[in-house]
């Protein structure tokens, strides 16, 4: 399952690691490390993910792209809005 995001908070970004992989979504928008948009394009994106339902599938030191959806605030890397 594909997920197309368009990265709102570029400047979140640039100071953020990229080998977060373990993600959580959050309620309100001032909780979150970075801004994301779901998009119905390709095109549209500024960065495209993967949902995976398996945690090991979305390893932190291998930034492919793969995101985990964590049931729990404090087992992610980081949280999106």
């Amino acid at each position: 399952m594909s997920i197309r995001i368009s990265i709102l908070g570029i400047l979140l970004l640039v100071g953020m690691s990229m080998s977060a992989q373990k993600i959580y979504s959050v309620d309100h928008e001032y909780q979150a490390d970075i801004k994301v948009f779901v998009v119905d394009s390709e095109y549209k994106a500024d960065l495209i993910v993967y949902k995976t339902d398996k945690e090991y599938r979305a390893k932190a030191s291998e930034n492919k792209g793969i995101w985990f959806i964590c049931p729990r605030q404090y087992q992610a890397d980081k949280k999106v809005f």
